[in-house]
């Protein structure tokens, strides 16, 4: 499968306000009749949730939008782009909440939900 990676002549870094990474839960819990919950990994590798803010001009947001409605499909597909914390290239996907881009000034704020894959 053919990873699309992130559009050169979108911003690189999100803004450092807004940005967000947490550690995905891979673990399930069961409750047991007596004594301490049992706690298991669930798999391998959890995805890691990441929030992000990035300021666009209008025709940004146009190849914003090119890239998630047609190369991603609706934000379903994954795609490759640079890890802003520590500078490597990593997989990652939207989730299920739809981007969403509002006026800031003269240009436009896109706040965002993916997740770290890989």
């Amino acid at each position: 499968m053919t990873v699309a990676t992130w559009p050169a002549y979108l911003p690189a870094f999100p803004l450092r306000e807004g940005y967000g990474e947490q550690l995905g839960r891979n673990v399930i819990r069961s409750a047991m009749d007596s004594g301490p919950a049992k706690l298991r990994r669930r798999g391998s590798a959890a995805p890691d949730p990441v929030a992000l803010v990035l300021l666009l001009t209008t025709e940004q947001v146009t190849t914003f939008e090119t890239f998630f409605r047609a190369t991603l499909k609706d934000g379903t597909e994954r795609f490759a782009w640079t890890d802003p914390r520590q500078g490597v290239a990593r997989e990652y996907r939207f989730t299920a909440d739809a981007p969403d881009i509002k006026p800031s000034g003269v240009k436009w704020k896109l706040t965002a939900k993916l997740e770290r894959l890989a």
